[in-house]
């Protein structure tokens, strides 16, 4: 991927996605970073660049997560506090950045640090549930999840000091409608909260 200055001619700075194809990219401008991401060969990485420590031709990721399904919607809130995946593996994980950040700058790996929140997307009469699209608003505090199955899920976000609070996920079915079977839950805490669809 290539980041490009406004106004200040060919300027730019290069990225390097970890996989073949860079399948989203999303840029939080206010927090200097960049999130990159995509497939190969049946698996998926997000890489997660600090743009401001970047050099024009060479720079390092800040940290990368692998998914075991190629990822195609990545967005990170615009008060910094979670990122989100969403896939071929009907699936959208939710993040707490800031750990993945503070880990990942006290050069710890972020391998082990798992989705605070995952929910999967199947409907009834058809095994795929893709997500291709994800959205925050501009407070945080909604979230949306377009898929494959036809519906888009319209989310209440908490907020980390009401996440931390939360009880683990156990897993569990949401209501359901005559022709889509629920989402499912798991997960450490619970960071969305469904609204409609």
């Amino acid at each position: 991927a290539e980041l490009y200055y406004q106004g200040l001619g060919t300027t730019m700075k290069h990225f390097a996605c970890a996989d073949d194809t860079v399948r989203c990219v999303y840029l939080a401008a206010p927090l200097k970073l960049l999130a990159l991401a995509g497939d190969a060969i049946g698996r998926g990485s997000c890489v997660v660049y600090d743009t401001e420590s970047a050099s024009q031709n060479s720079n390092s990721p800040l940290f990368q997560i692998a998914r075991k399904s190629p990822i195609w919607s990545v967005n990170i809130s615009p008060d910094g506090s979670w990122l989100t995946l969403g896939g071929y593996d009907s699936t959208i994980a939710v993040y707490d950045l800031n750990e993945l950040v503070a880990a990942a700058r006290a050069r710890k790996s972020v391998v082990d640090i798992e989705p605070l929140q995952e929910i999967n997307y199947k409907p009834a009469k058809n095994p795929l549930g893709f997500i291709w699209s994800s959205h925050f608003s501009k407070a945080s505090s909604t979230f949306v999840v377009g898929s494959w199955n036809g519906y888009a899920y319209v989310y209440d976000v908490a907020s980390p000091a009401e996440a931390r609070k939360a009880k683990k996920i156990s897993p569990q079915r949401s209501r359901a409608t005559a022709e889509l079977e629920p989402p499912r839950e798991s997960g450490r805490m619970r960071v969305l909260s469904e609204r409609g669809r």
